[in-house]
Formats: structure tokens, C-alpha cells, sequence
């Protein structure tokens, strides 16, 4: 079920008001105000969460529709990408994590890399088997 275009909108004022959260003091806003955005960020997740259940709710069980063999193929396309994109930039993190300001010894760096990687993987199982659907 694809959410709504205001639901949407809620989210998109989220993530706004916590880059303000993150960027406050480049922005020249006053310490205080850091705490304002968390806040409105919170309500608006809280709306949110209540707009996508009243719309979860609606639904009756025979509108519910399985998706077309397509449709879960591509969606196993994009998961796998995902899955080795990212297995791949955490094992590349000792070659690039340097360069952001991280100064630590590289086999440090690998042995970060080998655990993320091993911590990413058990929580994409455990995920994938949650959300596959058994039939």
C-alpha cells in the first residue's frame, strides 16, 4: 500500500526539521531551538504513524493483493543490490575512512569492517525472513 501524498509530505517535514536538528549551528540558530526541532520532528512522526494506521485500518482483507511474479522479482533484484552495495562500501571502509577524519590503525579499520559486516548480514537474515511471505 503506497501511502499518502500528505503522509509524505509529514515525512519529508521530518527529515527537514532533524537536518535542522544536525545542522543548527552552521545555520547560526541559537542552542535552544535544537530542542524545538526534535520535538516537532516527534510529533510529526506521531502523526504519521497515526495517518498510516487509520489508512492500514480501512482496508478490508480481500482488497489486500498478492503482487505479480514481476513485481516480486524486481523487488529481489533491488534487495540483492542493496545487499552487496553495501556489503561492499562496509568493506571498503579501511580504504575510505581515513580521508573523513578517522585516524586509526588499518588493521583496526579491517577488523571494524569484517565485524560490521558480519553484524549487517545477520540482521538482513533476520529481516528478509520476516518479511518474506509464506504461503
Amino acid at each position: 500500500m503506497q501511502p499518502s501524498k500528505a503522509q509524505i509530505g509529514i515525512l519529508y517535514l521530518a527529515s527537514v526539521l532533524l537536518m535542522l536538528v544536525v545542522f543548527h549551528k552552521p545555520l547560526g540558530l541559537p542552542d535552544y531551538s535544537e530542542i524545538g526541532f526534535l520535538v516537532a520532528s516527534g510529533l510529526c512522526c506521531i502523526i504519521y504513524s497515526i495517518l498510516r494506521r487509520r489508512q492500514k485500518s480501512g482496508l478490508s482483507p480481500s482488497s489486500e493483493t498478492l503482487p505479480s511474479p514481476a513485481d516480486a522479482r524486481r523487488q529481489r533484484n533491488v534487495r540483492l543490490l542493496s545487499f552487496f552495495l553495501t556489503i561492499g562500501v562496509v568493506l571498503a571502509g579501511p580504504f575510505w575512512l581515513p580521508y573523513t577524519g578517522l585516524t586509526l590503525p588499518f588493521p583496526h579499520l579491517v577488523v571494524g569492517a569484517i565485524v560490521i559486516c558480519i553484524l549487517f548480514v545477520v540482521i538482513y537474515l533476520i529481516a528478509s525472513r520476516n518479511t518474506t511471505p509464506r504461503v
